[in-house]
């Protein structure tokens, strides 16, 4: 009962926050775990994940130098249709042309680079510990082969440690999953891009 009472302290905003209840979450043994207390985060496939960013940065880098390159190329050296039209129309299209490759590298970028929004250690998103898993700690034994630990709508991910965020009202965040090549938990969680390896 404590550690429930202490885990919807976690999901409070802090102002809702109140003595009492944190009082509570300390009784809970909150404070007697720290984050360097817990197990390492596991090993990302890094492998897996820099051949599938490759082969994709790859491919569109490719068909943007296709898909930009080609009518550059032709419209100088063969002129087409535009041999005898206007001259700044067919500069214009050009320009648009690459503008558009510009924001499709922008858009790579941010791909490649962008948090995909990976749920982040902190004492507010790892504390208190369930039950099972602070007896785990306290005996130095390792977490590897337990399952998540399921509390109402809260899930403790027990290879991240860390409470996902809440799937009732008014947040329905019940699809914060572990990915399995990233081996973190991430929000809004679809799949595993195997294009971009994210």
């Amino acid at each position: 009962m404590a550690i429930t009472a202490a885990r919807d302290v976690r999901f409070q905003s802090a102002s809702q926050r109140s003595p009492t209840n944190a009082l509570n979450a300390v009784e809970a043994g909150a404070a007697e775990f720290t984050l360097h207390d817990l197990p390492p985060l596991p090993t990302p496939d890094r492998q897996t994940m820099r051949s599938q960013a490759a082969s994709g940065c790859t491919v569109v880098l490719m068909l943007i130098a296709v898909l930009a390159g080609l009518p550059h190329s032709v419209g100088n050296n063969y002129g087409g249709p535009w041999e005898h039209g206007n001259f700044r129309l067919r500069q214009l299209g050009l320009v648009a042309l690459y503008i558009e490759a510009f924001f499709a590298i922008l858009c790579l970028l941010g791909i490649m680079w962008g948090d995909p929004g990976v749920l982040k250690r902190s004492p507010e998103t790892c504390f208190p510990l369930p039950q099972n898993i602070a007896e785990k700690l306290r005996q130095k034994q390792s977490l590897a082969g337990l399952e998540n630990v399921y509390e109402g709508q809260h899930v403790f991910c027990v290879r991240c440690c860390i409470w996902r965020p809440d799937s009732s009202p008014p947040l329905y965040r019940d699809n914060t999953h572990h990915c399995s090549t990233c081996q973190r938990c991430v929000a809004d969680f679809d799949h595993h891009c195997g294009v971009f390896g994210r």
